[in-house]
């Protein structure tokens, strides 16, 4: 297999490209921000930024080596569901451009914007053979889901019609 398919940092790359739209599309509706986050708030929040910081960075140093074929098949399958979802609820958002699309349920999915990439990064920890992007991936989830949810319960609060498909 040619080394560009099995470099790592394809991962990265992959959920990175689709987030352009949100600059090029920006939201309209955005909540102000809570004027003063409580500390766990903060904590939560800089554990979302190490935790991506890591996350993001981690594949550039490794290379896709699959040791059990049948596992590492159906885990990279997992990983293009988990990837398509994201994408697909990416361009829901592009649709409407509203901000709470970033947050709506998706189908049986709550805050899938948030959840689809942590679970893409666990696969890929397993993929890489990455014992340290699990733990940075586990950082992210924390913090990311926390500061996902708090900012939604704000967004469904600010509109009442935020049950999204």
């Amino acid at each position: 297999m040619p080394k560009i398919f099995t470099y790592g940092g394809w991962i990265t790359f992959l959920v990175l490209l689709p987030n352009v739209l949100a600059v090029v599309l920006p939201p309209r509706n955005v909540p102000l921000p809570k004027k003063s986050p409580s500390v766990l708030d903060r904590i939560m929040q800089i554990a979302e930024r190490v935790g991506q910081v890591a996350a993001f960075t981690i594949p550039f140093f490794y290379f896709v080596h699959i040791k059990n074929v049948a596992k590492g098949t159906s885990v990279l399958v997992l990983m293009a569901v988990l990837l398509i979802v994201y994408y697909v609820c990416l361009i829901r958002y592009a649709v409407k451009a509203e901000y709470r699309y970033f947050f709506a349920p998706f189908v049986l999915v709550p805050i899938p914007m948030a959840v689809m990439p942590v679970l893409y990064f666990f696969c890929a920890a397993y993929v890489l053979g990455a014992g340290y992007m699990a733990v940075a991936t586990f950082v992210l989830a924390v913090g990311h889901v926390y500061v996902t949810l708090k900012v939604y319960a704000r967004v469904k609060s600010d509109s009442p019609t935020s049950t999204c498909i």
